[in-house]
């Protein structure tokens, strides 16, 4: 489907939940990494179900490294998506989360802070105190949008200039035929979900 969608170049997009009953930070550490090897997808964000410390900025971080952002354009040069739109898209979501601290949905092109709006019982700094620091910290934020936007620009140059970008394959873009073809994150939770359609079926050992 994933596949289909990219011939029409359509950029795709899936959302991740984190925090179901058996999840550990090994679990999702390892379900990321078959995500990032096998399904062909563009954006992925994270939602928690139920909080594990640390695994919603660990699973950001893990899924856009550079090395697989440099990944994920070359899949988008190689299917013609929009060079301008998945550098952008790739942007915003990569740097919420290490930039601003928020998720990528809650996020504006500046941030804006009200000064008389805190948390019940927190002291109000005063506008000497917090215009300057509010200030410093959009620039701060600025610069770093601007360096990251600047290094994944020259990373979508360079993939678009290489003479291959185009017959660029892995195994997510490798069209499948279902036969004989081993899903890795089915099979992983396959005695999670023995009876959901499609979990493989366990045979038993005989002697």
């Amino acid at each position: 489907m994933l596949l289909a969608w990219r011939q029409h170049n359509v950029i795709t997009y899936a959302g991740y939940i984190l925090g179901f009953p058996t999840d550990t930070p090994e679990t999702i550490a390892r379900d990321i990494e078959i995500i990032k090897k096998e399904l062909p997808i563009d954006i992925l964000e994270f939602l928690c179900l139920t909080p594990l410390p640390d695994s919603e900025d660990h699973a950001w971080t893990r899924y856009y490294t550079d090395e697989h952002v440099e990944t994920i354009m070359r899949r988008a040069v190689a299917s013609r998506l929009s060079r301008r739109k998945i550098r952008d898209v790739l942007t915003a979501f990569s740097g919420s989360v290490r930039i601003e601290g928020v998720h990528p949905l809650q996020l504006g092109i500046v941030r804006r802070k009200v000064r008389t709006q805190r948390r019940y019982g927190m002291p109000i700094p005063g506008p000497l105190v917090f215009y300057p620091k509010a200030i410093a910290e959009c620039a701060k934020a600025m610069i770093q949008w601007g360096v990251l936007w600047y290094r994944y620009q020259r990373m979508i140059m360079r993939i678009h200039a290489d003479p291959a970008a185009l017959s660029y394959v892995d195994e997510a873009l490798r069209p499948h035929s279902g036969e004989g073809d081993v899903d890795k994150l089915v099979d992983a939770f396959a005695d999670k979900i023995p009876h959901t359609h499609g979990a493989p079926v366990r045979v038993a050992a005989v002697g």
